[in-house]
């Protein structure tokens, strides 16, 4: 990776500096002498371009903290922040705006004066990972006196420095995650992600296209970082993560349509592929390894990141992680302890996601390969230690998933010739087209993509515009496989549903009003479609309980209706309730009840619930 010692004109810039000044107050008296900062009418007149470079001379010299030097780290510290708010301060903001964010998104070689600028800013900003256990504390001073400005100035000389791939992303990466926007691993950084946003929204930077670009550049030269590459990489996972993804759908989005989620399984790959040793870069590289696996449990909160993932071999390289898991050493390490949170939680996802027949193929042809596998080191104990709470699933849903290909044709379109040759009996294996705007419907044809689009069209326009707005819809074929999963647990445990209904004592209807119009139109109708006033809900959405079978019968309740209408799981979807009842003839009654089984959201970790009204046998 690109080093200072790769420019000379750097070096030489180093030495003089160190030559001209000894002390910070030599370095604060050439500010001064300098006045306040004015922008430059011409950068190539003599006189500005040494005014200039005179002032960056002077800010790498209040930040020169790489060696032993006649004054003690704490004195120049308190000279930096004494003189900041009428001489650092506002040359920082200027020689950042005006000189090392000039030019364009990237860095170029021959800018003698923007590669100064962004070494000197780096030095001098770094100044807060000089102060020991109090490097936090000092990150938040030194952020509240840059100011919004400043500081956004400083996340876009980050993110340029990073489009480059310069040298200094090592310093400025750890400076920007360990103080000016520290947060614990788990909490996104609202102050960071407002950043995010307010560059993205100004189209000054590209956020998803540099994350990825970086990553990709990265790669090959994880096998010969030195511990601080390390630990400016781990910086940036974190700093990505608490950004934006998952929750910034504007940068998110691309982040996924531009490959994001594969690259990230390289690098995390080639994080976890070095051989155990008991040396000090090799925990750096499982401090590394265990914050790219949270930034990828981030960036597949979705199922279909997830199979994404799982696509690009995630599993196989979780396979290679878990050996660095020694149980001997877990309650020890905090970075081994990091690492298997993350591990387990990731387990845990995939759980809850195996019921999208995405996530269960990609999931089930890993398992595979990995079985196959001619490493030994890719498959020791491979099925087995995912545990039991995936293996039992996988293989009731895989015999579910089986019997759903052969009753269905994948192809959407209700008039396609080959609707009467289901998939699983197809003996060619046959390439699917998906609506490229919505994503949820697909054909076995350009032809029956046409002849579908008459009644497609006015649904794909609302489903399109919810997924570029981040509010993705479940595909046609994820809800017939739901209905499949849902139509087998009614079939196991009919009789336990129907004695809960029986035993349901009805509350009636409470007084009052709803909260919206739509709310009291809907339980005008519910109360006279539905007197007994109950619902029986199934929920198969267990983020916490994943040791839960997905068959378990615990997965069973009957409650008011008025009740679960009003919970945030299903507020969201009350229009689809409404339109159900909406011509007043359907009516639930004894021998019926209205069904909310809930499945996982493909927005994320929410519900999404199948709503429908379900016979129950007479005479029960």
């Amino acid at each position: 990776m690109a080093q200072l010692e790769d420019t000379p004109y750097l070096i030489d810039f180093i030495r003089d500096m160190r030559l001209r000044i000894e002390i910070s107050k030599e370095a604060i008296q050439i500010l001064r002498g300098l006045g306040s900062p004015t922008s430059p009418t011409n950068m190539s007149i003599p006189s500005v371009r040494c005014r200039i470079e005179s002032a960056v001379m002077a800010i790498a010299g209040l930040g020169d903290f790489l060696i032993p030097i006649r004054e003690p780290f704490p004195q120049k510290i308190a000279q930096i922040k004494e003189n900041w708010d009428g001489v650092v301060g506002p040359w920082t903001t200027f020689l950042t705006e005006k000189v090392a964010l000039a030019g364009g998104i990237r860095l170029k070689d021959d800018d003698e004066l923007a590669n100064k600028a962004v070494l000197a800013l780096c030095l001098m900003l770094g100044y807060p990972s000089q102060c020991g256990e109090n490097a936090r504390s000092e990150g938040k001073q030194l952020r509240a006196m840059l100011g919004p400005h400043a500081l956004n100035l400083l996340v876009q000389m980050w993110l340029k420095v990073l489009a480059s791939s310069h040298y200094t992303w090592r310093i400025l990466s750890m400076t920007l995650q360990e103080t000016l926007f520290y947060m614990p691993h788990d909490r996104p950084s609202q102050d960071l992600t407002d950043e995010f946003i307010r560059i993205h929204n100004a189209g000054l930077y590209d956020i998803s296209r540099i994350s990825i670009g970086f990553f990709r550049y990265a790669i090959p030269h994880i096998p010969a970082m030195n511990g601080q590459d390390l630990g400016a990489l781990r910086s940036i996972f974190v700093l990505f993560y608490s950004g934006f993804f998952p929750h910034v759908h504007v940068i998110y989005e691309p982040f996924l349509a531009n490959g994001g989620i594969k690259i990230l399984i390289r690098v995390f790959d080639a994080l976890v592929s070095k051989p155990i040793s008991n040396d000090k870069k090799y925990r750096y590289h499982i401090e590394a390894a265990a914050a790219c696996l949270r930034a990828v449990l981030g960036a597949t909160i979705r199922p279909s990141a997830l199979s994404e993932a799982l696509h690009a071999g995630l599993f196989q390289s979780m396979v290679k992680a878990r050996r660095f898991c020694r149980e001997d050493q877990l309650d020890s390490d905090n970075s081994l302890q990091s690492l298997w949170h993350s591990f387990t939680k990731m387990q845990q996802l995939t759980s809850v996601y195996l019921i999208y027949p995405d996530v269960l193929r990609r999931f089930s042809i890993s398992i595979e390969k990995m079985r196959r596998s001619d490493d030994p080191g890719d498959r020791p104990d491979t099925f087995e230690s995912l545990g039991d709470m995936i293996k039992d699933k996988v293989v009731y849903l895989k015999v579910i998933y089986n019997n759903f290909k052969t009753q269905n044709s994948l192809c959407n379109y209700k008039e396609c010739p080959n609707r009467l040759s289901p998939s699983g009996r197809t003996p060619e294996r046959r390439r699917y087209l998906r609506c490229t705007a919505c994503l949820t419907v697909m054909f076995c044809s350009e032809e029956c993509g046409r002849k579908h689009w008459k009644y497609h069209r006015e649904s794909c326009k609302k489903l399109a515009q919810a997924l570029r707005d981040g509010r993705p819809h479940p595909a046609e074929n994820d809800i017939r496989f739901f209905k499949m999963i849902l139509d087998a647990y009614i079939q196991r445990h009919r009789q336990e549903i129907c004695r809960q209904v029986d035993g349901f004592v009805s509350q009636g209807w409470p007084s009052g009003n709803s909260n919206s119009d739509l709310s009291t139109r809907l339980a005008s109708r519910l109360k006279q479609a539905n007197r007994k006033g109950l619902v029986l809900v199934i929920n198969f959405l267990e983020v916490e309980d994943t040791l839960q079978p997905l068959y378990s019968p615990t997965r069973i309740r009957v409650r008011p209706l008025h009740l679960e209408m009003n919970e945030n799981r299903f507020k969201d979807h009350q229009h689809r309730l409404a339109s159900i009842f909406a011509d007043g003839t359907i009516v639930v009654d004894d021998s019926r009840v209205l069904l909310f089984a809930y499945f996982a959201d493909p927005e994320g970790l929410k519900s999404w619930p199948y709503i429908e009204i379900l016979d129950l046998p007479r005479g029960r």
